[in-house]
């Protein structure tokens, strides 16, 4: 059965409305699983689940397409089948193992909540120092997206853009053919340049697959040769040790493209 908003605004891990900072004033250095469901600011009728994952709070968008709920290369008919499919499946490094309390709002901002640390704010690869600088890397729009932020780039489906900035795992910083540049949900682009041809890249962070024979699992710096690289955002490539496996192309950087 499809959740309608009332049904999800019962739900103990919607959070409603809030904003990227409380959430992970919330989130960020808690215990890994701990996570809630918010309102997306950028795409309305769309929805994030964030997640304190592996020294970081992640941010993965819940689209709403057609009447059912993508996430990465999952369909679900509601928000709750997301939920009860990743407390039994890991998103990356973890699966979904605790709500987070929810945030008391009034005008003076969210009540007893630290201020977040530079740890905290960090939502993807590379944990910490200056963002990945890309540069070369192509990439092409699967969907239109439009947004209200300023600082956001609306595009169409079948738009070209360049990679500037791997700023967040889920949000990118872009320049459009057309020489605008702002921020782009990673759902809504797919990997164009040189799909077909062999290339090097380096691992953003350590990723442990225990709950998948088929995924890679690396340590962070390792060099690992891409072999494919598919429309749905999983890579396929090899380690220099023979180790094969499939992996999501934010959580590594091409290091010999030209």
């Amino acid at each position: 059965m499809n959740s309608n908003n009332q049904d999800i605004r019962k739900a103990s891990w919607y959070h409603g409305r809030i904003d990227r900072m409380t959430t992970e004033a919330v989130l960020g250095g808690k215990r890994a699983g701990l996570f809630l469901v918010r309102d997306s600011s950028t795409c309305p009728g769309d929805y994030v689940l964030s997640v304190s994952e592996n020294s970081r709070v992640s941010h993965y968008i819940i689209t709403r397409r057609g009447g059912q709920y993508v996430i990465g290369d999952q369909t679900f008919e509601d928000i709750p089948q997301v939920i009860e499919f990743y407390r039994r499946h890991f998103l990356d490094t973890t699966t979904l193992t605790e709500i987070a309390p929810r945030v008391v709002v009034d005008q003076g901002g969210p009540q007893s909540m630290p201020a977040p640390s530079s740890a905290v704010m960090s939502s993807g690869p590379p944990v910490g120092g200056t963002p990945d600088v890309v540069g070369t890397l192509r990439v092409r729009g699967k969907f239109d997206f439009k947004s209200d932020d300023p600082e956001d780039l609306y595009f169409k489906k079948g738009d070209i853009m360049v990679v500037l900035r791997k700023d967040e795992e889920e949000w990118w910083f872009v320049k459009h053919s057309d020489g605008r540049t702002g921020s782009i949900p990673v759902p809504y682009i797919e990997v164009i340049q040189d799909a077909n041809k062999p290339f090097k890249a380096k691992a953003l962070m350590d990723r442990q697959c225990p709950y998948d024979p088929t995924a890679l699992p690396f340590k962070k710096g390792d060099i690992i040769s891409v072999t494919k690289q598919n429309d749905n955002g999983l890579w396929e490539g090899q380690t220099i040790d023979g180790r094969k496996g499939h992996f999501p192309f934010t959580l590594v950087e091409p290091i010999d493209r030209h």
